[in-house]
């Protein structure tokens, strides 16, 4: 809180168009227009990497660095931050190199020191690369976009959508579907940008970027629906080198399910599908509870809570309780001896993350399958009955510890809890005032309504969930409809606040409302902007409705 979104409709000029903005800026990023409609997800590309750079220990300025046999003077920016209560102006000196910005003064491991007094790894200068660091053509693509007529100028404005890179879905009031990724993707001279590479040499440049017309697209497939979730998006065929870390296809392959067993949608039926909550994984996992031990009665009646789970991981679940510990365990039982690195944070703040984490849980498809086929050669000297049998062990210490010995009282929602939470919310005399929950809540990493919660990062709670929801109707933009997580307000005082939080808990919506009619017709309240005297007639501002 406040809200990443802010719901609005412009029109004025060539512009119509509505839906979610970005606070602070221009135009529509997600939404529809007289003409067509667009949704987005993130797709998951690789446009970082990461230079060792070489700075010569001689020079007093430490600003020489190393390139291609030759000396290279790095750009050196003076940032001066005034801190409220504080005398002295904090200075935070960046070395910029033809790579970019050295960022170990981002790190955790920053000022640590290695064996015999030597520097950690950390302290080797490391300049980072990312798309977002170069000039961008961004904010021409949301005007491009916000005002594209069909399928070509909806392509032609994604030719300047330049970072993030982002999954667009297009559909428009032709009948036409389709999907469009947006964003500049590098072309690397050498390596794939996992790994941090030596910047000195030139030899892991970026040689350009793949050409927009030829980042995946399609439009109307023959199947008649396109589905993105953060999913795998290229073939082995695809004609460039596309790094990428997808989440794993659950969520894409639930979608698909949910959109084939019906034979004719609408408004509802996609409101269903964002309301599901069925984990694909806990179902197969659940079908394994048959190898899992019940040598007390706490066991056998946590086996049978297992067993006879329908997959609804919702928040008063027993069963889906179990399966996500079990989960958890899973992981942490096979990857034991990297078990130190599942905690590791990398980046500060809101940008922290546990890579190695993220790396298991993108794993878990393949893991399970071979527990499934009791693919024991896979685990080395374990077997895969002696990984189920140490995960379920832990598991039920865990939940007998955190939950009590009445499994009847295990629900989901008592370990899985939403706090939206505002900046001024961390202090504890205003958390009252800034915060909203804790809700309890469904869902988890694999479910469409994802409501993932990795515990927290770096000392912050994280609850990774749809930000934005929206059904846009082509035959009638009256009847689209829409909702966020908090409100339209970001003044606690507002009654706009939070009033969008139980709806959006409970995956309902409100209208957009699009036509001149209507929009007069639902106005709570109007604003009208007069200009001064003094200023030209031709600057004045006309009257614009207020929802």
């Amino acid at each position: 809180m406040p809200s990443l979104w802010y719901e609005n409709h412009l029109s004025g000029g060539d512009f119509h168009v509505t839906g979610a903005s970005i606070p602070g800026t221009p135009g529509v990023v997600i939404g529809h227009n007289e003409h067509i409609a667009w949704g987005v997800t993130n797709s998951g590309n690789d446009v970082q990497d990461l230079y060792v750079e070489k700075f010569d220990p001689t020079d007093p300025t430490g600003l020489r660095y190393e390139y291609q046999g030759q000396w290279e003077i790095a750009e050196l920016v003076r940032e001066e931050i005034v801190v409220r209560g504080q005398r002295e102006v904090v200075i935070e000196e960046v070395r910029i190199t033809r790579h970019g910005p050295i960022i170990n003064a981002l790190t955790p491991e920053h000022g640590q020191s290695g064996t015999n007094g030597e520097a950690s790894r950390a302290e080797q200068p490391l300049a980072i690369r990312w798309t977002a660091l170069q000039p961008t053509r961004l904010l021409r693509s949301v005007f491009r976009l916000n005002r594209a007529r069909d399928w070509e100028s909806f392509r032609d404005a994604l030719a300047d959508w330049t970072v993030p890179p982002q999954n667009f879905t297009y559909a428009d009031v032709e009948g036409n579907i389709g999907y469009a990724l947006g964003g500049d993707i590098p072309l690397r001279a050498r390596g794939d940008g996992s790994l941090p590479a030596p910047g000195w040499t030139g030899e892991y440049e970026w040689s350009g970027i793949i050409p927009h017309a030829d980042l995946p697209h399609v439009l109307n497939p023959s199947e008649g629906f396109v589905i993105t979730a953060n999913n795998r998006i290229v073939g082995d065929s695809y004609p460039y080198p596309f790094p990428a870390e997808w989440l794993n296809g659950y969520r894409a392959e639930r979608i698909r399910q949910l959109i084939e067993q019906t034979p004719r949608h609408d408004a509802e039926s996609f409101a269903r599908i964002h309301a599901d909550i069925r984990s694909l994984p806990g179902l197969e996992l659940a079908a394994l509870a048959g190898r899992l031990a019940a040598d007390e009665p706490l066991a056998q009646q946590a086996r049978d809570a297992l067993a006879t789970w329908n997959g609804e991981l919702s928040a008063d679940s027993i069963g889906g309780t179990i399966y996500s510990r079990l989960r958890e365990r899973l992981l942490s039982t096979i990857y034991a001896d990297a078990a130190a690195t599942f905690d590791a944070v990398v980046g500060l703040g809101a940008f922290a993350t546990l890579p190695a984490r993220d790396m298991a849980h993108r794993a878990f498809p393949r893991l399970l399958r071979r527990l499934i086929e009791r693919d024991d050669h896979f685990f080395g000297q374990r077997t895969t009955d002696d990984i189920l049998a140490a995960a379920w062990n832990a598991t039920l210490a865990e939940l007998r510890a955190e939950l009590g010995d009445d499994v009847a009282t295990w629900r989901y929602g008592r370990i899985h809890t939403l706090t939206i939470r505002h900046p001024l919310g961390s202090l504890p005399a205003l958390a009252t005032i800034f915060n909203r929950g804790p809700f309890p809540t469904g869902g988890d990493l694999d479910t469409v309504n994802m409501g993932y919660l990795p515990r927290e990062v770096a000392g912050l709670p994280f609850y990774i969930a749809p930000s934005y929801r929206q059904i846009c109707d082509t035959s009638d933009w009256d009847r689209s409809q829409s909702i966020q997580p908090t409100g339209q307000s970001g003044h606690p005082g507002s009654r706009h606040y939070s009033d969008f939080v139980q709806p959006w808990l409970n995956v309902q919506y409100h209208p957009m409302p699009w036509s001149r009619s209507r929009v007069e017709e639902v106005a709570a309240a109007r604003m009208t902007l007069q200009p001064v005297e003094e200023q030209a007639a031709d600057v004045a501002i006309p009257a614009r409705s207020m929802l």
